[in-house]
């Protein structure tokens, strides 16, 4: 489970067993959490938007909303804040579901990517090596010099 503080949503990750293949992504809507003592609080708004491994989005307990008024657990405008939440976090999704279709499709061939390269890696790490001797020895000379400047002058 991850959720950051402010945030009025936490988002699990599932995985089923016994291989552990990844299932998909369920997004709580929850008051953002309030650290105490014990560890945190935090109440569970009842909405939840599931996001399954292939993509699909779920809506879940959207008809309990009406519900908790109705109890009076919640107040029409507090129902009214939470569609509204959902549907901002439904956009983001949807948002964020282009952008990583279009970075695909976007993608070099795998033929074409740059691969493991030794030869380039142990250049980087010689011009690496180099920057920091001659950074290294520059300071060790002005460090000299400051050192000559500060002695008394001898008569």
């Amino acid at each position: 489970m991850m959720q950051q503080p402010g945030e009025h949503h936490a988002i699990w990750h599932f995985w089923q067993a016994p291989d552990r293949v990844f299932h998909g992504w369920c997004i709580n809507l929850q008051t953002a959490f309030v650290r105490t003592v014990d560890g945190y609080d935090t109440q569970d708004l009842e909405l939840d938007l599931i996001f399954s491994s292939d993509r699909e989005l779920i809506v879940k307990d959207a008809e309990l909303l009406d519900q908790r008024v109705n109890d009076g657990r919640y107040t029409p405008e507090l129902v009214d804040w939470i569609r509204r939440y959902g549907d901002e976090l439904i956009q983001r999704l949807e948002h964020a579901r282009r952008l990583a279709a279009s970075r695909h499709r976007s993608a070099p061939p795998p033929s074409r990517r740059r691969g493991h390269d030794p030869l380039r890696q142990q250049r980087w790490r010689d011009l690496l090596v180099r920057l920091w001797h001659h950074r290294f020895t520059r300071l060790r000379r002005t460090s000299a010099t400051l050192d000559e400047r500060a002695r008394p002058a001898r008569r």
